[in-house]
């Protein structure tokens, strides 16, 4: 699958205001994760990362994976300087 080229807006800078989402982020460009394991992980309520997910997703900043329980960021490594 493609990465999605990511359009900067004004609501991609909001999405990105949040230090939690950055925090997710960040966490995601190491491996992807399901919800579960990132709650686990930044010590959150699913429910909380899964608000910060679907922020982010409808973004389009990141996107789950093939096995849908699973998320990873939509711009992978080395994509950055080729997005708009």
């Amino acid at each position: 699958m493609e990465p999605a080229d990511i359009v900067l807006t004004k609501e991609t800078f909001e999405v990105l205001a949040s230090e939690t989402r950055l925090t997710i982020l960040k966490t995601l460009n190491e491996r992807r994760m399901t919800i579960t394991e990132l709650a686990a992980d930044l010590g959150l309520a699913k429910s909380t990362v899964h608000h910060h997910l679907q922020r982010l997703a409808d973004s389009g900043l990141v996107t789950a994976g093939d096995d849908v329980r699973k998320y990873r960021p939509s711009c992978q490594r080395g994509d950055a300087g080729r997005r708009r």
